[in-house]
């Protein structure tokens, strides 16, 4: 019983958001039941997930389309719901990714992930930071996704953390037009913020930045920080000219990335310890089934008793 009212409190968190009630809250509690064995994720989990993803803004039908493949990816990645599914809203409300792409774009990621030290466990805790910064450049959709992916892989490559690489990314996108960034490409005789207000039209953001560094500084590393004063946007800059081809190459691979996070989840499906965890799964919705058949006999002792004890 006490399974089921963890199951039902969940449901009910869902429905309010929702605005779903009775029959029909009953019938989507179903729906998530059967993608439990599915994903190996007690259904009880799903449904708390489900509730992070509407608390961050998506409408519940559009959270419910998109769990299935956070779900996949969390089991294949190792990555946690809540970064996850923090993730998700990020790609939804500030990329503009459809719930029906998110799987699409988490494919991208974790290619990526494979193809250098960032993975998407990693980017689970780091992407909403950064998708909200690049969409407020007018950078969104799929394009997105494979920019920011391959970029935080390069800058991973010079640096001991995630977090630094992130930071260094974020720093170059911000410094590129401002300060002393600004007044080094006048002298050069780049019109940086003219230069970049074009990329934002086109998408080419990363390319337009490496062919202006470059181009200011005539492929001399060392002349990075003639451009950037501060250590993290020098870093990222430093980054992005050593690894341009990098950064090329990955992406065109996350790009074709479809079915990735699927064969990882299969593969790691076959391990002891999901087939374990499919048993735990399995008991934890046989006892909410039982405990809902128990529930209204077992209430009306409660409140029995309950008036016993006032």
């Amino acid at each position: 019983v006490t399974a089921f009212n963890k199951y039902e409190d969940a449901l009910n968190d869902v429905g309010q958001k929702a605005d779903l009630t009775g029959a029909k809250l009953a019938a989507f509690g179903e729906t998530i039941r059967a993608q439990a064995r599915a994903l190996n994720i007690s259904s009880t989990e799903i449904l708390k997930g489900v509730d992070q993803l509407a608390a961050g803004g998506m409408s519940v039908p559009d959270a419910a389309a998109s769990f299935p493949a956070i779900g996949r990816a969390a089991i294949a990645t190792k990555a946690t719901m809540e970064d996850l599914s923090k993730t998700t809203v990020s790609l939804v409300n500030n990329l503009k990714i459809a719930p029906a792409e998110v799987i699409k774009a988490l494919d991208a990621m974790h290619q990526s992930g494979k193809d250098g030290q960032f993975e998407l466990k990693d980017m689970a805790r780091f992407f909403p930071k950064i998708g909200a910064q690049y969409a407020a450049m007018g950078q969104t959709g799929h394009k997105a996704v494979l920019d920011l992916a391959a970029a935080l892989q390069i800058m991973r490559m010079n640096v001991g953390t995630a977090g630094e690489a992130v930071t260094n990314l974020g720093d170059l996108l911000t410094k590129m037009t401002t300060g002393p960034a600004l007044k080094a490409f006048k002298a050069a005789g780049i019109d940086v913020q003219a230069e970049m207000a074009e990329a934002r039209k086109t998408g080419r953001i990363m390319e337009t930045m490496f062919e202006l560094i470059n181009k200011a500084t005539g492929g001399d590393t060392s002349k990075i920080q003639d451009i950037f004063h501060d250590k993290q946007a020098r870093e990222g800059a430093t980054a992005l000219i050593q690894h341009f081809q990098d950064y090329l190459k990955m992406r065109k691979a996350a790009e074709g990335a479809g079915g990735v996070v699927d064969r990882d989840f299969a593969t790691r499906m076959q391990l002891g310890v999901e087939k374990t965890r499919a048993l735990q799964v399995a008991t934890a919705e046989l006892w909410i089934t039982l405990g809902q058949a128990l529930a209204p006999a077992f209430a009306q002792r409660v409140e029995q008793l309950t008036k016993l004890v006032n």
